[in-house]
């Protein structure tokens, strides 16, 4: 089955005419962003639980979903695991350590220290759907930037919206 992309890309050479294609629907990213300002992207996704999984569960495989990203150091730990992130600032990388714990469905991710953040928490939530599965990743962050609070969430939603794109072309590259 071909994505819209690939379908457009092969009716330009001429050839769609002459041959029957189903295209596969592009799936669609919803973005919300909730009282508190976490903002919330989900997606259903044709892959089961333990292929998306694969790319969520690692804490090093999912920090490479998130373009701002710059480092990931991961302390092991049962259940769970102390992570120091270095990512990309407006003036210099921001650093902050995070616990990272299993939940029922995915990870939760909830600030143990920074300088550059007074709030920080993620989770990842991995369901099986109808559809395939519903992947939801939310986030909440307060940096230390000396920035309109309005041009943060801005970016936070940016941020949290490509993650979830990186995701599912992560996953299409795995078909």
């Amino acid at each position: 089955m071909l994505t819209l992309s690939e379908w457009l890309l092969f009716a330009a050479t001429g050839f769609a005419a002459e041959v029957e294609i189903e295209v596969a629907a592009e799936p669609e990213i919803e973005v919300l962003e909730e009282a508190d300002g976490t903002v919330r992207v989900e997606v259903v996704v044709a892959h089961s639980v333990a292929e998306v999984r694969t790319l969520v569960d690692d804490p090093v495989t999912s920090a490479a979903l998130t373009p701002e990203i710059l480092s990931v150091e991961v302390a092991p730990g049962e259940p769970c695991q102390e992570i120091t992130t270095r990512s990309r600032g407006l003036f210099r990388p921001l650093t902050y350590t995070v616990q990272r714990c299993p939940a029922a469905d995915g990870w939760t991710e909830v600030l143990l220290r920074s300088d550059d953040f007074d709030d920080y928490w993620s989770e990842w939530v991995v369901r099986p759907s109808e559809e395939g599965t519903r992947v939801t990743f939310r986030i909440r962050s307060d940096p230390n930037l000396p920035v309109p609070r309005s041009l943060v969430r801005k970016g936070i939603r940016r941020s949290a919206t490509r993650t979830v794109e990186n995701l599912l072309e992560s996953l299409h590259e795995k078909k």
